[in-house]
């Protein structure tokens, strides 16, 4: 027999073609509810931890989903995201605003006050919720307000400021497991929330910076002794970019002591340090520096951390509105999150500020 023209060619590896690849299928709601056997629904709410669905059934809900492998669609989570940030969201329910002051008119005469209280209403009515202002006092104690809040399904709890000194509420007297709750400001005394606060050791840095820029030299800081604030911090860093006969000791105020009682050692501080120019924290340090004979700014140029709450024009403008925005949007996603109660790792937003040019810090 004879051969065939053209042989056969014989398959080898190198010549096979690959096997086509197979995607595997994604893992769904419906596959975790069917494991289960539950609703879509009940496993949609177990997995963004919903108050409605047991513990024992969220826990293994969310085995379940992880054994199987289940991931959220990005795309879908986007686009849900997108329709609820368009539409209209009429105002249906109140956000708790906390004042502890003993008389609420104390934080409202602050002038950085205004300007939150418009950053939260804003930020809150784009999702529905309104600020609504409850004081708590010898009048009304905390665990008054519990009732009143779970009677009107006010989930969600902004503190606001503390007063000086001394807390007197009683924080453990109150279920915080049934709310989500943000603070506004870190002070040590306050209960463990996560908290919104300006960025005061940036400001610092940022502020002295500016002050630098505009031909000063001995940069001092006169302010508080307080490791809740941080703008002390920022100083010591800011002062260690510096050689060590330009470096200015920071004049600090004693918690035990008050401030008037302390411009003898202030006095003494300024003729040792000789600053040209202040950043400060304290509304006392304008009068002091009077007190003492030094003209502001022709002796020496002065800068306040906040420019809003002091009488001092040169210095950081510590953005409250954007504040008081970032605190209302913190609270709503804990809610939205089903995140209640005091949190095992407290989170820290801190907003930076801008600086502000006075003429208490003329350029030189």
């Amino acid at each position: 027999m004879s051969k065939p023209d053209h042989p056969t060619p014989q398959r080898t590896e190198e010549s096979a073609s690959p096997e086509p690849r197979v995607t595997p299928k994604a893992v769904t709601l419906k596959d975790v509810a069917r494991e289960v056997g539950v609703t879509i629904a009940a496993v949609s709410l177990a997995l963004k931890n919903h108050a409605s669905i047991s513990e024992a059934r969220r826990e293994e809900i969310h085995a379940t989903a992880a054994r199987l492998g289940y991931r959220p669609n990005a795309m879908a989570t986007a686009l849900a995201h997108h329709r609820e940030q368009s539409r209209f969201h009429p105002v249906q329910a109140a956000l708790a605003f906390i004042n502890t002051y003993p008389d609420p008119a104390g934080l409202h005469a602050q002038p950085a006050f205004e300007d939150w209280w418009r950053g939260a209403t804003v930020a809150a009515e784009k999702f529905g919720y309104r600020p609504e202002e409850f004081s708590v006092n010898a009048k009304q104690p905390l665990k008054r307000l519990e009732r009143i809040f779970l009677t009107r399904n006010i989930r969600g709890i902004i503190i606001g400021p503390l007063p000086p000194g001394e807390s007197c509420v009683n924080w453990e007297a109150f279920a915080w497991n049934q709310f989500s709750v943000v603070r506004c400001g870190f002070r040590e005394q306050s209960p463990p929330f996560h908290f919104v606060t300006s960025a005061q050791a940036t400001n610092t840095m940022l502020a002295f910076d500016k002050i630098r820029e505009r031909g000063y030299q001995r940069i001092g800081f006169a302010g508080y002794w307080d490791k809740a604030r941080m703008f002390g911090a920022g100083f010591h860093w800011s002062q260690d970019e510096l050689s060590l006969e330009a470096r200015v000791p920071p004049f600090l105020f004693s918690k035990e002591t008050p401030e008037q009682d302390q411009q003898p050692r202030f006095e003494e501080w300024l003729k040792k340090a000789k600053p040209d120019a202040i950043l400060t924290d304290s509304l006392a340090v304008p009068t002091m520096l009077d007190e003492a004979g030094y003209r502001v700014p022709e002796d020496i140029g002065l800068a306040a951390t906040n420019v809003r709450d002091m009488p001092v024009d040169a210095g950081i403008d510590q953005n409250p509105e954007e504040i008081g925005r970032v605190s209302a949007l913190a609270v709503i996603s804990l809610i939205h999150d089903n995140d209640f109660g005091k949190p095992k790792f407290t989170r820290q937003i801190l907003v930076q500020g801008e600086w502000v040019d006075g003429k208490s810090l003329p350029v030189r």
